[in-house]
Order: C-alpha cells, then structure tokens, then sequence
C-alpha cells in the first residue's frame, strides 16, 4: 500500500514538471516566431470575457495575405474598445501566433486602409497618442 502510494505522489510530480516543461517549450518557441518572422498588422476586438482570477480574456481577429485570424490574449483590466483598431505582431509563418497591443490604438476607419502584408515597421502616424 505505501509503495503505491509513493508511486502515486512520484507519477503526479513527473507529470506536473512534464506540463511545466512543455510550457516553457511553448512560450520560448512563440517568442522565437515572433522575433524572426514578424510583421505589423491592424486588427479588431470580438470579444472580452472575465477570467477567473483578474483580468480579462481578449478574443481579436485580424487579416494577412488574404486570410482571416483569430487569436486570444489573457490581460489586466483595461479600456477596451470593440470598434477601434489595434496594433497587432503576428508571425508571418504561423499567423495564429500574435498578439495584440491594447495600448496601442490605431488611426484606421476600415479594413481596406490595411496593407495585403502589413507593415515591416509600424507607422508613425497611424498611431495614436
């Protein structure tokens, strides 16, 4: 009975490191996309839902080559406002891998004032102050 339980507490402990690990794994391969393949785009949020502990969960989309995303980003609470566009760093060989900059409204109306590519470098003065 001891050794199972031993066992038990051994198995628990190996796969907590093993989800720690792969989390690391994960955000150090993300971080990597983004700092090699990335490129600017303008993009809008679709939805904001409370998450358990503080803070809010960011549902935005935006457009690349054509294509149409979305992505979610976790956030402290914030004056987020669903009809403006934000600035958005994405990869552009995993597209899904991106985040969206809540501080950094943009000066866009539409869609069609966003380049096909996006931007290598934002814009000054798309920016707003």
């Amino acid at each position: 009975m001891d050794i199972k339980r031993h066992f038990k507490k051994f198995y628990s402990i190996y796969i907590a490191c093993l989800i720690v690990i792969a989390s690391i794994l994960n955000d150090y391969s993300q971080n990597t996309e983004l700092k090699e393949y990335s490129r600017y785009t303008a993009g809008k949020v679709l939805k904001i839902s409370p998450l358990v502990k503080a803070g809010v969960k960011v549902d935005f989309s935006f457009n690349y080559a054509g294509e149409s995303f979305k992505s979610v980003n976790s956030y402290g609470y914030g004056n987020i406002d669903t009809s403006s566009y934000y600035l958005i760093k994405f990869s552009t060989r995993k597209p899904k891998i991106s985040i969206i900059y809540l501080d950094q409204k943009l000066n866009i109306s539409n869609d069609s004032e966003i380049p096909y590519s996006g931007w290598e470098n934002i814009p000054e003065y798309l920016l707003i102050k």
